[in-house]
């Protein structure tokens, strides 16, 4: 068996204020209703779009790159601008 550590060490609960779980995962599902997790879950690993070799998320892309290949010299600022 292989164990893929989460991005976020489980350590941190201990410096909550208040804590409500035994883990992570537990506290988020005792400290909110199911469609706030979800909510969280989405800022965290959002639609991601790919449009001419651009990587955007899709939520700040509104459909301009033809206007921003104008405005910028390379792909990386043109990703830079638009998901920052």
């Amino acid at each position: 068996m292989k164990i893929y550590k989460s991005i976020v060490d489980e350590r941190i609960l201990h410096d909550f204020s208040k804590i409500q779980g035994r883990s992570l995962m537990n506290h988020v599902a005792n400290s909110y209703d199911i469609e706030t997790a979800i909510s969280f879950a989405s800022l965290f690993c959002p639609e991601i779009i790919e449009v001419d070799d651009c990587i955007f998320i899709s939520e700040f892309y509104n459909g301009n790159i033809m206007e921003l290949r104008k405005l910028y010299k390379n792909t990386k600022d043109i990703e830079m601008f638009v998901n920052s």
